[in-house]
């Protein structure tokens, strides 16, 4: 399968994730950094709505 259009995919870096069972992977400090903010809006709506 060619990979030609994969420059039309919005990639977001909520989607960089370790594997499930690498607790160490997930607590790295450094992915802190990398966190995405794609969530933030629905965390502070969360927050409005309780």
């Amino acid at each position: 399968m060619s990979d030609q259009n994969s420059d039309q995919i919005t990639h977001d870096t909520a989607y960089n994730t370790v594997d499930r069972d690498d607790f160490r992977a997930m607590i790295e400090v450094g992915r802190y950094g990398e966190r995405s903010d794609a969530f933030d809006g629905i965390i502070a709506a969360t927050h409005d709505h309780f």
